[in-house]
């Protein structure tokens, strides 16, 4: 796991998926409404799906016992912001 301050990674191949003890750790430094997602198959075309919650309900939102091994898990408060409108550079 790598943290900074406002973003959080996790990085976790010998043990695919989110699990209560993953929840736990990350409730020990962020609040249990911290916005999670779970990208599956990200840059994978027509397969990439992003579920939301928070900290509280993502293991409800989903199957973690059938989860692809092709998926990142993001927490922060950076979630919530909305980028609507804003260009990116060299677009």
């Amino acid at each position: 796991m790598w943290t900074c301050g406002f973003l959080t990674w996790i990085f976790d191949f010998d043990k695919p998926g989110i699990n209560q003890e993953i929840i736990r750790k990350l409730k020990l430094h962020y609040a249990p409404e911290t916005p999670v997602a779970v990208v599956f198959y990200a840059g994978f075309k027509g397969k990439q799906t992003v579920v939301r919650g928070s900290l509280d309900d993502i293991s409800s939102r989903v199957d973690v016992g059938n989860l692809p091994l092709e998926h990142i898990i993001f927490v922060g408060d950076f979630l919530a912001y909305d980028l609507t409108g804003i260009e990116q550079e060299g677009q």
